[in-house]
């Protein structure tokens, strides 16, 4: 019995450093791996980075519901529907607050409040050796779309942000090809859930089968 209690006690351990090891990996978030679908595509976002605040501004343009790869058109006052984030970051980039609102219509889904998805941001990642890629974690706070996504952790990941690998100066994406108007960017971004790391069970196992091995010796 009592060796029976250390063995479970060795493999619970051994479960414990594998979550450790998988929290601390994903603190960084680069790359941020999402689900196919629900998957919200959002393009023409304005990045701007001033003063300790981020702001994307753009349209949210297609949406794949059931992970088919087709996409369906998303409308607000006949034209395509809108982006918003705003987040808190500080020099060192790390964020502190921020929100995510997009908005919109599918009438063939019934999505018709003029909402798709509000969100807060609890995580945030970017690439410390200057790629434009920026990622985001939120919760689901609301929309006609919440549902579809689920209670778990969401996902978005935003390129061409005009982010150069530092948070000491401001930056932004301006395109003045993008638009023919100013302050307009070019950002695109993907919106999904954010899948439950297929590994952590493999990991387990294994790291609990080697400690029964060490054991038995």
């Amino acid at each position: 019995m009592m060796e029976s209690k250390r063995i479970f006690k060795n493999a619970a351990f051994a479960l414990l450093i594998v979550g450790l090891f998988t929290s601390a990996a994903s603190a960084a978030l680069i790359p941020l791996t999402l689900d196919d679908s629900p998957d919200l595509f959002s393009s023409g976002i304005d990045v701007v980075y001033s003063g300790g605040t981020l702001t994307a501004t753009g349209w949210t343009t297609q949406m794949d519901h059931d992970g088919d790869g087709d996409y369906t058109a998303i409308t607000e006052n006949t034209s395509w529907g809108s982006f918003s984030l705003s987040a808190a970051i500080d020099g060192s980039g790390a964020l502190s607050s921020g929100s995510v609102t997009l908005d919109g219509e599918i009438a063939g889904l019934g999505y018709t409040s003029g909402t798709l998805l509000t969100g807060t941001l609890t995580d945030f990642g970017f690439d410390e050796t200057g790629g434009e890629i920026l990622e985001f974690v939120f919760t689901v706070t609301g929309g006609d779309a919440a549902g579809l996504y689920g209670s778990g952790p969401v996902g978005m990941i935003m390129n061409s942000t005009g982010f150069d690998g530092s948070w000491g100066d401001g930056f932004d994406n301006y395109n003045e090809d993008w638009g023919g108007g100013p302050m307009t960017g070019n950002a695109q971004s993907s919106t999904a859930p954010i899948p439950e790391p297929a590994t952590l069970v493999l990991l387990a196992s294994g790291a609990a089968a080697m400690l029964l091995k060490r054991r038995k010796r």
